[in-house]
């Protein structure tokens, strides 16, 4: 009895060890590589940009270009207050702000599509996908080398930074003077 009671002590942590290093493994497949990288030289042409697509409902669709002198244009397409062409102006510290944003993810570690069942792994949710959400597509422009990230926000298979680095750049463009109904 004595031996049984030890043998099933050792499975026991095992089993432990080996689901805890599983467990640590299938969230670091979902994250972002933690060293940060400088994307954007000095002086370097920048150019961001956050489209949301249409729905199958009343989601807003529109698009956001941001230069590195602080131009913001606004299109607005469908459910937004503001339709067509609009700008602005933000600060440089705020263009700044993005560029962190960008590199703190380190944006060209990412996958370039996170739409439908891009990486089955990093769901987390239940639903194998939403349907009827739509995508939101990101991409920073340095002098004139383009990266895209398309992400479906019907399957939370992204990284949370993705998301936070979309609504970075509506926040920082102030988008919600145009889309807010």
């Amino acid at each position: 009895m004595r031996i049984g009671y030890k043998i099933l002590l050792v499975v026991g942590v095992v089993f432990s060890l080996v689901f805890m290093v599983g467990l640590v493994w299938y969230v670091g497949a979902c994250r972002v590589d933690e060293d940060r990288q400088t994307l954007i030289p000095q002086n370097a042409s920048v150019v961001i940009t956050l489209e949301r697509t249409i729905c199958f409902g009343d989601c807003p669709s529109y698009r956001l270009e941001i230069h590195d002198d602080g131009r913001v244009l606004y299109e607005g397409a469908k459910h937004v207050r503001q339709a067509g062409q609009h700008s602005a102006q933000i600060s440089q510290a705020d263009v700044q702000r993005l560029i962190a944003g960008f590199e703190d993810l380190n944006y060209y570690a990412l996958v370039a599509d996170y739409h439908r069942a891009a990486n089955p792994l990093c769901v987390r949710d239940d639903y194998e996908w939403r349907r009827h959400a739509p995508d939101v597509i990101t991409s920073l422009s340095v002098n004139g080398q383009r990266t895209e990230i398309t992400h479906y926000h019907g399957l939370l298979n992204a990284p949370e930074e993705l998301y936070a680095l979309e609504d970075l750049i509506d926040e920082v463009a102030n988008s919600e003077q145009w889309v807010k109904r």
